[in-house]
């Protein structure tokens, strides 16, 4: 790389020829850049930038890959207490069912939340979230009603 400024003597200013070029100082104008000139500076400090640039990218490549694995694990684990936690209210809710339609409709229920943790317990984070999506594509008002009752439902739950 060659350098292309011009010190102008003991006042310290540079003459850039781009400059000139441009309209600006021309050759022998100042510019009103000071600068220092220490000798074999210029490329070591560059390809130091550089090389501590990279081992920083690497490193935060390394702790986004931490941070995926991490979340990924938790993500699992969530799926398994859900599909644990959904089983468990299946046993409750077949406990409670009595007769008649509302008996009916409990055990029905129950079926739903045991097919539910049965679905989560056979299935990987990834395809559960493919398949929910391709769901709300195709079924999007659909999908809408069963988040509302899931809402409630959840909300009766927890309270």
């Amino acid at each position: 790389m060659v350098d292309e400024t011009r010190e102008t003597g003991r006042t310290g200013y540079r003459n850039e020829p781009s400059q000139a070029a441009m309209g600006g100082s021309g050759p022998g104008e100042r510019t009103g850049v000071r600068t220092e000139h220490t000798p074999g500076s210029s490329g070591s400090s560059g390809q130091d930038a550089a090389g501590k640039a990279s081992e920083m990218a690497g490193q935060m490549k390394s702790m986004t890959e931490d941070a995926a694995g991490r979340a990924k694990d938790a993500a699992e684990t969530g799926r398994e207490s859900a599909a644990d936690g959904l089983d468990k209210m299946a046993s409750n809710v077949r406990e409670r069912a009595g007769d008649g339609m509302t008996g009916a409709a409990m055990e029905r229920a129950a079926d739903g939340m045991g097919a539910a943790a049965g679905y989560l317990k056979e299935h990987e984070t990834g395809e559960i979230w493919d398949d929910l999506e391709r769901y709300v594509r195709e079924h999007p008002m659909q999908a809408v009603a069963a988040a509302v009752a899931t809402g409630i439902v959840v909300g009766r739950v927890l309270r």
